[in-house]
């Protein structure tokens, strides 16, 4: 095997492309490196906690990174309760829907609710356990919400049919 030589590397010359273009392939690794992870971990047979680790990670991240990424994208907590949880669950519906999935936001009984019919992440990838994958993935969401605003009650929800996941998250002033 030859000596690596970083002059002969290709360069892919990204400075001229548009700024959708850019966004659009760091969303795109972004969700593969997620799809990685999550397929490499469910097949963890002998560490069966895998995906609960994963979750853990993932929760640190949310809560680390929430408020760099709300700022982004123009999100801060409010002042008010319901205002704050009707802002965590629009951020989560934009952000979900900018990595694909196809998500609707209501208002139900003093929450709201972000309704996923399909986890589109996860298609292509024969998970054994697509409910643990879900639940580590949804750890970002939780700590995400915690550094929004820590009073919020966030409330996940899912259902497996057919290897198929589908989710509601309930955001609500704490009772």
């Amino acid at each position: 095997m030859p000596r690596f030589d970083p002059a002969a590397v290709p360069v892919l010359e990204a400075a001229g492309w548009p700024s959708e273009r850019l966004e659009r392939t760091r969303r795109r690794y972004a969700m593969d490196y997620v799809r990685t992870a999550l397929a490499v971990l469910d097949g963890f047979s002998d560490f069966p906690d895998a995906m609960s680790e994963l979750g853990r990670v993932a929760r640190l991240v949310g809560l680390q990174f929430y408020e760099e990424a709300a700022g982004e994208s123009g999100h801060a907590p409010q002042s008010t309760s319901q205002e704050s949880a009707a802002q965590f669950a629009a951020w989560l519906h934009a952000l979900l829907e900018g990595q694909g999935e196809a998500v609707t936001l209501e208002t139900r009984e003093g929450s709201m609710c972000v309704r996923m019919e399909e986890w589109k992440l996860i298609d292509g990838l024969e998970l054994r356990d697509p409910a643990g994958a879900f639940d580590a993935w949804n750890g970002l969401w939780a700590g995400a919400c915690a550094a929004h605003d820590r009073f919020l009650r966030f409330e996940a929800t899912r259902a497996v049919t057919a290897g198929k996941v589908s989710a509601r998250w309930d955001i609500a002033p704490a009772a």
